[in-house]
C-alpha cells in the first residue's frame, strides 16, 4: 500500500519545520486543544462563564480530529520509514 500521497514534502518522510518533524508540532497542538477543551468544561461546570455545552462538544471533536491527525503522522513515521 503506497501512502506517499499523504506526504507532500518528500515520499516516505514526515515534513520538518525548524528541524523538528511535523509530528512534534501536532502533539503540542493536541495538548493545547485538549487543555482548552478541559478549561471550557471546567468554566461551564463551575458557572464562572456562560459557555454553551455545544461549544464544548465542538471543541472535543476538534481535539479528536487533531489527535487522529497526530496519530496518522506518528504511524507513518514509525511503520513506513524512508
Amino acid at each position: 500500500m503506497d501512502l506517499d500521497f499523504l506526504l507532500a514534502a518528500a515520499p516516505g518522510r514526515i515534513p520538518e519545520i525548524a528541524g523538528q518533524p511535523l509530528t512534534i508540532y501536532a502533539g503540542f497542538l493536541v495538548l493545547a486543544v485538549a487543555l482548552a477543551t478541559a478549561l471550557v468544561g471546567y468554566l461551564y461546570h463551575r458557572r464562572i462563564m456562560k459557555i454553551p455545552v455545544k461549544q464544548h462538544k465542538n471543541m472535543a471533536f476538534i481535539t479528536l480530529g487533531v489527535a487522529v491527525f497526530h496519530g496518522i503522522l506518528t504511524a507513518i513515521d514509525r511503520f513506513f520509514p524512508p
